[in-house]
């Protein structure tokens, strides 16, 4: 999602206005997104769920927990129902009892919780797919308060793609070098500022 394009606000734009602004942007475009941080999916099992999760849901299509996202996400869990396996800001994405699978994207949160039901009535033992934001890690700059991570498109040697980082990476394409900061992290979202030199394209992922 694209908030701003050089400091003008785009969260509440028509489409042919943003594309006017996109146009008249001028040898050097800064854009800052919103993106969700890179998922991390999981299946957990619970078996003797006496027919309850022990979970609180928010969100989903109508009332949604994060603005522009649909998802269904646990506000609570109670351990003695769960164990430690779903933990609270997990995204649901499918519940499977041994008869069936429920998709749990893109619903209401009464959908949701009716095929939780349903799933829980089927078998003693349900399989539940979650999605999780992976922790974002902070280097910070010796030098500043700032976050460095400087990256060239043709250096492979260094990459570390386990882990993602705060900070500001550099690519250089055809000699010129184009910016993308990652600014900060807020729930499942992560804010990234995008410089981009004229006539050189980035495709936001």
């Amino acid at each position: 999602m694209i908030l701003s394009v050089n400091d003008i606000n785009f969260t509440n734009i028509k489409r042919d206005e943003a594309l006017s602004i996109l146009r008249r942007g001028g040898p050097k475009v800064q854009l800052l997104i919103r993106r969700l941080s890179p998922p991390i999916t999981k299946k957990i099992d619970i078996e003797q769920h006496d027919g309850k999760l022990g979970i609180t849901l928010k969100g989903g299509i109508g009332t949604q927990f994060y603005p522009n996202d649909h998802g269904i996400f646990i506000t609570n869990a109670c351990r003695q129902q769960t164990g430690t396996q779903l933990e609270i800001g997990d995204r649901l994405l499918e519940i499977a009892s041994t008869k069936k699978q429920y998709d749990l994207r893109f619903v209401t949160r009464v959908c949701a919780i009716k095929r939780i039901e349903l799933a829980c009535k089927e078998s003693q033992k349900v399989t539940i797919s979650v999605g999780r934001a992976k922790r974002i890690i902070p280097v910070q700059n010796q030098k500043s308060d700032s976050c460095v991570n400087e990256l060239n498109s043709n250096d492979t040697k260094n990459k570390d793609t386990s882990k993602v980082h705060v900070g500001t990476q550099y690519a250089t394409t055809n000699g010129i070098r184009n910016e993308r900061k990652l600014c900060n992290t807020s729930g499942n979202y992560s804010h990234e500022l995008l410089t981009i030199q004229q006539g050189q394209s980035y495709a936001i992922k």
